[in-house]
């Protein structure tokens, strides 16, 4: 491995769980981002070996520039999606991390690594590959690693994690006075 190679950087097999991509979002307050939330199937072994290898050189880059890591407050981006609070279905059996980006969008491509621009094109619960970054952080909001998102491969479709209902399937005809404002 040459020295300019940089660990910490992978590839991921992933389903994706919200798509924050073409234009940055602010979320619950924080600074707008491009962000992904990612699962991993946990049956996806070369994925998950992948990402340990990354997160663990992480670690070692943390402790090489900022000592000891407090075990009590350090925080791991991988989380288990079987344990996870308040979580759905697609959770199950998967890890789930989520990857953001405050400056550069992500690139986006297919298959055949053909550039999208169509945003309908990519949906919660469609399968598709992401490059990302772990890295350390340690400061006012903490200590542990983050996760960078780089660019995004589109696979192939996938089932729908949030179901959109129409308005007409929801709601009916009413009959409303014509003078109900005046």
């Amino acid at each position: 491995m040459s020295k300019s190679e940089n660990l910490c950087k992978t590839i991921l097999d992933v389903r994706f769980r919200y798509l924050n991509i073409w234009e940055p979002v602010s979320i619950n307050g924080s600074g707008a981002r491009y962000s992904v939330g990612c699962l991993i199937s946990k049956e996806d072994k070369a994925s998950i070996n992948k990402m340990d290898r990354a997160f663990e050189e992480a670690k070692k880059n943390y402790i090489s520039k900022y000592g000891e890591i407090d075990t009590e407050i350090f925080k791991n981006p991988i989380k288990d999606g079987d344990i996870k609070d308040n979580a759905d279905d697609s959770f199950k059996n998967s890890f789930f991390i989520n990857a953001n980006c405050k400056y550069n969008a992500p690139e986006v491509v297919n298959a055949k690594v053909e550039k999208i621009t169509d945003k309908s094109m990519l949906a919660v619960g469609d399968y598709g590959k992401i490059s990302v970054t772990f890295y350390p952080y340690h400061g006012k909001d903490g200590q542990g690693v983050a996760v960078l998102l780089g660019n995004i491969q589109f696979l192939r479709k996938g089932v729908p994690i949030y179901d959109k209902v129409s308005a007409t399937d929801e709601f009916e005809v009413v009959e409303v006075e014509e003078d109900f404002l005046d």
